[in-house]
């Protein structure tokens, strides 16, 4: 009554490196984003509702923020950090001002690079990193949607 001849074709290696490249463009995108944001809100930002001016000082910590990432057929992984040592202190704050609420409790001295000691009970977070990502989940998602497009 009917004949049908049918052809198939396995497209799945084409999709697969297609859906890789794409992926590959976005975390290069989504990790400079997330660079230049925590590089911004390292400058600048909000603690407790008041205005913090920042912890720049050198430069040193906001330079050394990068990003790299990697991209395998299961997954995409964007790093975004610095190797600065003192960073975390930055990132999560310090004494009583810890995010977790560990920090120590009773104040010391530190010295700057002037010679000037100071007494200090901490430092407070600034999440320059943790900002930058949960600020800016829509730009992000938009910025893969639109990639996904192309």
């Amino acid at each position: 009554m009917f004949d049908f001849d049918f052809k198939f074709t396995d497209n799945t290696q084409k999709i697969l490196e297609e859906f890789e490249r794409k992926a590959g463009k976005f975390a290069e995108q989504a990790g400079s984003f997330l660079e230049a944001q925590a590089k911004k809100n390292i400058t600048e930002f909000t603690y407790q509702g008041k205005n913090h001016p920042g912890y720049v000082d050198t430069g040193r910590a906001r330079a050394s923020i990068t990003h790299t990432y990697t991209v395998s057929e299961n997954e995409t992984i964007i790093y975004t950090g610095s190797n600065v040592s003192y960073f975390v202190w930055l990132e999560i704050g310090s004494g009583i001002y810890a995010s977790d609420g560990k920090g120590r409790k009773s104040p010391w001295y530190y010295t700057d690079r002037n010679g000037n000691t100071y007494q200090t009970r901490g430092i407070r977070p600034s999440h320059s990193l943790q900002r930058a990502i949960t600020d800016n989940i829509g730009t992000l998602k938009t910025m893969w949607v639109d990639i996904m497009k192309e």
